[in-house]
């Protein structure tokens, strides 16, 4: 376990990882999306696009962003480890159930705010169950990622970080803003 950092070397090394993984994400996504688009305008644009192509391009390079300066940054310079980073959780099962279940009731109570308050309402359609599934699996597969993406992003080797310094509590505001 990797000692206790100074303030300026928690929040220099925090803002150092994000501002290095989101240059190697965008590196990393506009180079595999230009032979996609054949252009650096159309993979501009193409990237900048809310469709489920870039989404995913970007998540996935996100993530391979993320794991090479958490290997080199929060293990290799400040000499975390995977345990440090909570990465290797007895609890990790029970924990993304958790999440998973904490996650299902915050959307559903949203929906329902927004039923009430803010006048939603559901109106039928005539999709199948089948439909309603490919939906649903279609969305988790593009959104999913994006998700675990901004997860592993602020909540490992800044989070771990900050909170040496700090405390828990006060890291987690600080990553927040």
């Amino acid at each position: 376990m990797a000692d206790r950092f100074s303030p300026a070397k928690a929040i220099g090394w925090s803002i150092a990882f994000v501002v290095l993984v989101l240059v190697l994400t965008g590196l990393i996504a506009f180079g595999l999306a230009l032979p996609v688009t054949g252009s650096a305008a159309a993979a501009s644009g193409w990237l900048g696009g809310s469709g489920p192509g870039p989404v995913l391009l970007q998540s996935l390079a996100m993530l391979l962003s993320t794991a090479l300066f958490t290997w080199l940054i929060g293990m290799r310079v400040l000499g975390l480890s995977l345990g440090d980073l909570r990465y290797r959780e007895s609890h990790a099962v029970p924990g993304f159930g958790l999440g998973l279940v904490a996650g299902a009731v915050a959307a559903g109570i949203g929906l329902a705010i927004a039923a009430v308050v803010g006048g939603a309402e559901w109106s039928r359609d005539t999709g199948t169950a089948g439909d309603y599934a490919g939906t649903v699996a279609s969305t988790l597969l593009v959104l999913a990622p994006a998700a675990l993406a901004e997860e592993v992003l602020f909540r490992g080797v800044p989070l771990v970080t900050l909170a040496r310094t700090f405390g828990r509590g006060t890291a987690i505001v600080l990553v927040a803003v």
